[in-house]
């Protein structure tokens, strides 16, 4: 594997070389896996789920982690993008990526990066177990607070105290991973004795439990930070499997990033050898719209400090510190024409932008587009019936079974990942005035149609919607 140097993209400074560096180190610990650098040659199958944000795709993610029958990465692949220098502004005006950049990701290492997070969940009933479950947390650390270097011996002491507090005080029989926040709390709590500057409020955690465990921890909203290589809220991760070389060639491999969406022919380029599949995660306008209007007004979802000024009406006027600099949930093509927009203008463009996206690129491929599925997001959270014959289509597509971790899945209700607030049928109404106009809007209803919503008009804020069986607008 290369380390990262400036001068192997001369046109093309790479702001993370350092910590991409010190990720090779890691990487190269005893105990680690054997780096391979071959990962992207040696998949057989990848499904790439492609969709606009806030809808639902980190739910599916957890889904198809909770399956040893996948392949799959810990998050998104985002920051080991951005460690291969292939984030704005070096790679280009937006999240676009094409063929072009494939030089780059391969000198850069990125294949045995993506190779380091790809696996299944996993116990800790090994030492071997254990000792790449530090080495993990120690690479996800350092992309967290790469400000920090973090000494994996300081992190191994701070996972065994927590593990041994998890095993004598709440029952956890010794091996077994069993509650993934709680773990974090705890683990946090301990790593905080060496690294004060690690803020667990900046994670993936309820503040209850946060303040339950690590008491003295003081609530705060980090500003957003270009030294971020992973933008809060910061993920989780668990223990995992290594694959075989028999799982790499056998298991379709999850790729779970929504900016992946204008990522398609990066990606297949990428992946020489691989049957390459699309999975379209559909969500309505106005509950996608909805959900990244909540993210704009929530601290976290940053993608990119822009050079451009912001002036988007609802967010550049609400949040000075922030909103003048900085877009949320990744940069589209064409984003330099929505700077002034509202607010609730600028969600749906990314929305529309996204799914337009995908359709014109599946037209253009129609081999991949006849192999594709198309999946609402509302059929996940609907009732019993729907819920059966989504997982049904799901896992007959993928070619797996549904066995008793996505049958749990199935039938309970998950925990929330990244979420702003519990999804629920058309909580867009509780903005309605805000929202409802973009079903009005000729581009969106369009768009609605193809994806497969019937046209069923806005009934009023005060009418209960019970069902979204008919998937209705």
């Amino acid at each position: 594997m290369h380390t990262l140097h400036r001068s192997q993209s001369a046109d093309r400074p790479h702001p993370f070389a350092q910590q991409a560096n010190a990720v090779t180190d890691l990487m190269k610990r005893p105990g680690n896996k054997p780096l391979n650098p071959e990962f992207c040659e040696q998949i057989g199958q990848v499904v790439v789920v492609v969709c606009s944000p806030r809808s639902g795709s980190s739910l599916l993610a957890s889904i198809f982690r909770r399956t040893d029958q996948l392949l799959t990465f810990q998050g998104a692949i985002t920051p080991f993008l951005g460690l291969a220098n292939l984030r704005y502004p070096e790679s280009g005006d937006s999240d676009a990526l094409d063929e072009s950049h494939l030089p780059i990701a391969q000198a850069n290492g990125l294949p045995a990066l993506l190779a380091q997070d790809c696996g299944t969940p996993d116990e800790l009933h090994t030492p071997e177990s254990l000792d790449r479950f530090i080495i993990d947390l120690s690479i996800r650390l350092s992309m967290q607070w790469p400000e920090l270097r973090f000494d994996p011996d300081q992190v191994g002491a701070a996972t065994r105290a927590a593990l041994e507090q998890l095993y004598s005080e709440r029952g956890w029989p010794r091996g077994r991973f069993l509650d993934l926040p709680l773990f974090h709390a705890v683990f946090l709590r301990q790593l905080r004795h060496t690294y004060p500057g690690v803020n667990p409020y900046l994670y993936d955690l309820d503040k209850a439990l946060i303040h339950e465990i690590i008491p003295d921890a003081i609530p705060t909203n980090l500003l957003p930070s270009e030294r971020f290589i992973e933008m809060p809220p910061f993920i989780l991760i668990r223990p995992w499997r290594a694959p075989s070389a028999d799982d790499l060639a056998r298991k379709p491999l999850i790729i779970k990033t929504v900016a992946n969406t204008f990522r398609l022919p990066f990606l297949k380029a990428l992946f020489p050898n691989a049957r390459f599949r699309i999975l379209h995660l559909t969500r309505s306008v106005a509950a996608s719209a909805n959900g990244m209007y909540d993210g704009y007004l929530f601290p976290g979802f940053w993608a990119a400090r822009v050079d451009q000024p912001l002036s988007i009406p609802g967010y550049s006027d609400r949040f000075p510190q922030w909103g003048g600099e900085w877009l949320k949930f990744g940069l589209i093509p064409g984003w330099r024409r929505w700077t002034d927009k509202p607010l609730e203008q600028v969600c749906a463009n990314h929305w529309r932008t996204c799914h337009q996206t995908i359709l014109d690129w599946l037209d253009s491929h129609p081999e991949i587009r006849t192999d594709a599925l198309r999946l609402k997001f509302e059929d996940l959270l609907g009732s019993p019936a729907q819920k059966a014959e989504a997982y049904a289509r799901l896992t007959d597509w993928l070619g797996i079974e549904l066995d008793e971790s996505l049958t749990y899945a199935r039938d309970n209700d998950l925990p929330l990942q990244l979420a702003t607030a519990k999804p629920a049928p058309e909580r867009w109404r509780q903005r309605y005035d805000i929202i409802a106009p973009l079903l009005e809007d000729p581009r969106n209803r369009r768009l609605m149609e193809r994806l497969g919503y019937r046209a069923g008009g806005a009934p009023p804020l005060h009418r209960k919607i019970e069902d979204t069986s008919d998937n209705r607008w």
